[in-house]
């Protein structure tokens, strides 16, 4: 006769159900001994056709009749006197799914007939010394100190918030943790976007700020390249301090020096371009009065 090891469907008298299907069976297959009540003094006989039928690992037990134990079993399974099986696993991987322990990895380390069904208590737990352990044990090597009575008062957390707080986020009288999560993640949007637009707007600012300096002449264009570096990299307070301070010590402006030079009288709209064509010998000359001028000129080719 076929015997159930175990069946992956029942809760134990323990308080875990073991994942059938994740019941490692190689090492086993190749030493598959047969105990009476997991003791690994009384080897009885073998285990064959192991396999996993319908959520239940399944398997077919060869007595050894030599023995005299094996055989007085065998007599009694013959008789009905024995009909229960149970494993001996090494846990691997424990979860708490759905209300309940499940070890959902494992390795099979033994099977035996025993007097009482595996999935009603019998069921054995070893670590890699084959050291029997208990499943508070367990829990508490894989961080589950908690039992499933404290697991579930967890998930039945009541959310207890303040009046305001329950206005600010929207919420109904009746709402649920569910609520209060949709709400703070609908929040949380729009403190991003927030956030965004207010970046937007100080990116803003500081381009107006130095556009307004380099129209007055406080700083060259070059000079803006480097303070619009620092500027990205959030450090705009020390830009405009030193643009600042820069512009106490101004005497004159670039406009004013425009104004002033008879090179460029008249010709205020001329490029670079046109100057080179126009008047060489004139751009010549604002180099090496107006450095500032011929500068803004050049940059007027890249434009």
């Amino acid at each position: 006769m076929d015997f159930i090891l175990s069946d992956g469907k029942s809760t134990n008298t323990k308080g875990y159900r073991t994942n059938v299907l994740g019941i490692l069976l190689e090492r086993f297959k190749a030493n598959p001994v047969m105990l009476f009540d997991h003791d690994t003094g009384k080897v009885i006989g073998r285990w064959e056709n192991i396999r996993i039928e319908d959520d239940k690992l399944m398997a077919t037990p060869v007595f050894d009749l030599d023995d005299p134990q094996g055989k007085e079993v065998a007599r009694k399974v013959d008789k009905n006197f024995l009909r229960a099986a149970s494993i001996g696993i090494m846990p691997l991987r424990l979860e708490y799914i759905n209300d309940e322990f499940v070890l959902v990895e494992s390795e099979l380390m033994e099977a035996s007939i025993v007097p009482i069904p595996s999935d009603a208590g019998a069921i054995r737990l070893y670590n890699e010394k084959l050291e029997e352990l208990s499943f508070d044990q367990v829990k508490v090597n894989f961080n589950f100190n908690n039992n499933k009575q404290k697991s579930n008062e967890m998930a039945e957390v009541v959310f207890r918030l303040s009046h305001k707080t329950v206005e600010i986020l929207g919420l109904e009288a009746d709402y649920t943790p569910k609520d209060v999560e949709l709400a703070v993640a609908e929040k949380d949007k729009e403190i991003e976007k927030l956030k965004a637009d207010l970046k937007a707007v100080e990116k803003q600012s500081q381009t107006d700020y130095l556009n307004n300096a380099e129209k007055a002449g406080k700083i060259s264009a070059v000079e803006r390249l480097s303070f619009e570096k620092m500027a990205e990299k959030g450090c705009f307070e020390d830009v405009k301090t030193m643009i600042d301070a820069k512009a106490e010590t101004a005497t004159e402006t670039l406009a004013d020096k425009v104004n002033k030079s008879s090179i460029t009288a008249g010709r205020e709209n001329w490029d670079y371009l046109k100057w080179m064509k126009e008047d060489s010998a004139g751009l010549e000359k604002l180099r090496a009065e107006n450095p500032k001028e011929f500068e803004r000129l050049q940059l007027t080719i890249k434009k």
